[in-house]
This record gives C-alpha cells, structure tokens and sequence, in this order.
C-alpha cells in the first residue's frame, strides 16, 4: 500500500494480490481509493488484514475484503491524527506517533494520551511545528521504548517507556558511535540470524552509513522528582535513594517554605558506603534532585526515602 504522490495526496493505492509489482488498478485486485476528509495523508502502518491510513486530524481504518470492494475504509478516529510523518513508529498492533494533542499510542483501539502533563508542553515549547518534519521515529522492541528524536545543539531523544509509562529525555551529544572504524569492526557476521528478525534490537546508522547500538558505558542521568507537601515545615537528616548504583550519585535538596519562594537548593551530598546521604534542610515542600556520573554502574533508581523530623521557626 502506498500514499504520498503530491498529484493525489489523500489517496491510498495497492498493488495486486501477493504482486508488489503490479499496479494497474483493477488487475488482480490492484486498486486505489481517494479518502477526502482531513486533508494530506502523513503516514500508513500495516497490521494482519488492514492497515491505518493517518491525516493530521483523522485515523483511517482500510479492512482488507475481498471482491468486489476489496478494502472498506472506516473513518475510527476523528480530531486527532498524525501532525509528524516520521513520528510514526509500530511494534506489533502498538502505534505510537505525534497528534496535535502530544504524543499518543494505539494498541488496536482508540489513541491512548502518553505524554498528557509528562512531556507534551515541554517539547511543543522547544519545537515550533514548522520543525516538525525533522522529527525520526523508532521502537526499541527489546527495551519496550518509542524513541522520538529532534535535531539540535544538542538533539534530544524522548524516550517513552510503555510498560513503566514513564519519559525520559537523552541528550545526543553525550552518545557515541559504538564502530566508528566501519563494518569491518563489527564483531557480528551481517549473515547473522540478528539481522533477519531472530533477535530484535535497536541500531543506530549516522549521515556516512556507520553502524552503531546503544551500549557502552552509561552516560551522566538527572533525575528530578516534583515538589511534595509534607504537611508541616520539616527538617530532613538522611536520605536513602533506592537505587543500585553504590558511586558517582548526589543529591540535591530543594526546600522552601512556600512554592512561590525563589528557587534555592539548600542541601547536596553523596552516597555513602551505608548507602545514605546526609542532608540539611527546613521547609514544607520538598523536591529532591539525583544526579548520577557519567560511567557510573547502576541500573535504576526507584524513589528517594527521608528521615525527618518537626521543622520549628527559624
């Protein structure tokens, strides 16, 4: 199925049954079908027996049927669609792309909000939509992530973990080419079953064709919970991150009396051997910051505990 001709830029065309090469509308249950509503078609995912057409405002459903009609086209979503081509990425019946809404994803019913209140005003603040068309797209099949990328200085990737429903953002920058020396250096024959569907993984090809993966040593993390009310103006003396990572992490304290008091980062230290962090501060809402260094070995950070007690009057 193919779309995209600017002469017919809302018709989706097929070509004949099991012939890729045959085109001729009407032979061999080739065909075409103009959908009028919602403007320019921005993209198509195939799934089993029919396929998505996308628009920017509208979600085509085409259900393959056979003669005489051979696909009926349903209209299944109307007000939201598909604003960036290359956002559009699929694993499995899981379709992620960017609406005018933010981000969204379908897993065989209605588009399902994912960056609502987590990244959306973020990146609409950063990216003018007349950028938009610079955006790629891909899924990370093994670590169960849609990775959206943006140019920049640096280019970001915003990375959506579907099963944790969680965002992360990566700067570019601090990534390396894991063969810069060309395929030669590959320690993977490209006759390998990996690179005929076996074994599912995310690689990365730069502007002059080299080959790289996401490994290697970890890069520096920042990690930022949001303000939480205590309750009572309270003094904080340990903090215990529930984290694996044992060197190279500091936390950060923000502590104010009021939310609307100027930002200030009262107390910073590291891990210890006990796996505590000392921290001084006095206030009602706290908001910790973890930072992590680059080549630290650590695999996840899950939340941050404190020992506190009443904070009195200063």
């Amino acid at each position: 199925v193919l779309a995209g001709d600017t002469a017919a830029n809302s018709t989706v065309t097929w070509s004949g049954q099991e012939n890729p090469e045959s085109w001729t509308s009407g032979t061999n249950l080739s065909g075409f079908q103009p959908l009028p509503d919602g403007g320019a078609i921005t993209g198509l995912i195939g799934i089993d027996n029919y396929f998505l057409t996308f628009k920017r405002g509208l979600i085509y459903r085409s259900t393959f049927i056979g003669l005489p009609d051979i696909f009926v086209h349903d209209k299944i979503v109307e007000g939201t669609g598909c604003i960036a081509p290359d956002s559009l990425a699929q694993y499995g019946t899981r379709v992620f792309f960017l609406s005018e809404r933010g981000f969204m994803m379908m897993n065989g019913g209605d588009p399902t909000p994912i960056g609502y209140e987590a990244i959306d005003q973020t990146f609409f603040a950063r990216y003018p939509r007349s950028e938009l068309d610079k955006m790629y797209a891909v899924v990370d099949p093994r670590n169960h992530r849609y990775l959206a990328t943006m140019p920049g200085t640096p280019g970001q990737v915003y990375a959506y973990d579907w099963l944790l429903e969680q965002w992360s953002l990566i700067d570019l920058e601090a990534l390396d080419i894991l063969y810069p020396g060309g395929i030669d250096t590959i320690p993977v024959s490209l006759d390998s079953p990996m690179f005929q569907g076996g074994e599912p993984r995310l690689y990365i090809v730069d502007p002059s064709g080299v080959l790289g993966t996401l490994t290697g040593p970890n890069v520096a993390a920042s990690l930022e919970w949001p303000f939480r009310d205590i309750g009572y103006r309270a003094r904080p003396f340990m903090a215990m991150p529930v984290t694996d990572c044992t060197a190279g992490m500091t936390l950060t304290l923000d502590a104010r009396s009021r939310l609307g008091d100027a930002h200030r980062q009262v107390a910073r230290s590291s891990i210890r051997p006990s796996g505590h962090t000392p921290v001084r501060a006095n206030g009602r809402y706290w908001k910790p910051r973890i930072d992590i260094a680059e080549g630290a070995d650590w695999t996840f950070l899950q939340s941050v505990s404190f020992e506190y007690g009443t904070g009195g009057r200063q």
